[in-house]
């Protein structure tokens, strides 16, 4: 890993981070507003949280303050829609000529995370179906909106799955927590860092483990695999990548 990702794990592992890591990990300004401060306090303060101290906050209370009023930032609203922020940005103009009226940036770069159900909900052939998978989701999204409503939508694909040379390419419906890259959910692998399991795992891509194993092996959630990476590993040395 290279300097900012291994400084980037070493701030992973504790509760508590500057507010330069929350802007690069979230990828919207921190603090966003003075609402969303005044929200964020009074919601500490009813559970008895502290604040941190030296400029530090606790990621921890951040991502559970999300999760309760179910809020994603914008860049990972996006990436679970298997869209760019761009995309998402000119989406969210266009929701009325769709027919979603209501406001779902309820603070400056935050996004109301119903708004992918309501989306399903709302668009003539989403409606009532089923999704074998995060692919067949995003392909359906993007060309319903591009095809009934001329909002054209740029993908966003997962980094690995475009180091592997896959074809297709795999939709993104998160991000990378070490690299920030965009990922999908068949090359990621659950991270165990000390994080409440009330909270969503951190994950990173298989391939980033094969190719510092001595660095991540000992972080990983169990798989029940002896070997995980062993594929990876593999496809490493059959393309001729540096690995571990």
């Amino acid at each position: 890993m290279d300097a900012q990702q291994t400084e980037r794990l070493a701030d992973l592992r504790d509760e508590w981070v500057s507010e330069k890591f929350l802007v690069e990990y979230l990828g919207v300004p921190w603090p966003p507003s003075e609402e969303f401060i005044y929200d964020y306090d009074k919601w500490q303060h009813s559970r008895k949280r502290q604040s941190g101290a030296d400029g530090k906050v606790s990621r921890w209370d951040v991502e559970a303050f999300l999760r309760d009023n179910r809020l994603q930032s914008l860049p990972w609203a996006a990436v679970s829609m298997g869209m760019t922020e761009d995309s998402l940005q000119k989406l969210l103009i266009d929701l009325p000529e769709i027919g979603l009226r209501r406001n779902y940036v309820l603070y400056p770069g935050f996004v109301d995370d119903a708004l992918a159900d309501d989306l399903i909900r709302s668009l003539k052939g989403m409606r009532f179906r089923t999704f074998g998978s995060h692919n067949s989701f995003c392909e359906m999204l993007h060309a319903i909106l591009r095809d009934s409503h001329s909002v054209e939508i740029e993908t966003s694909p997962c980094t690995t799955s475009v180091e592997l040379g896959e074809d297709p390419v795999q939709f993104a419906s998160q991000f990378d927590s070490i690299t920030l890259d965009p990922l999908c959910v068949r090359h990621m692998v659950w991270l165990d860092l000390g994080k409440p399991i009330s909270l969503k795992p951190d994950r990173c891509s298989k391939l980033l483990v094969a190719k510092n194993r001595s660095e991540l092996e000992g972080l990983l959630a169990g798989t029940g695999d002896a070997d995980p990476m062993g594929i990876y590993g593999s496809l490493l040395k059959t393309a001729g990548v540096p690995g571990e």
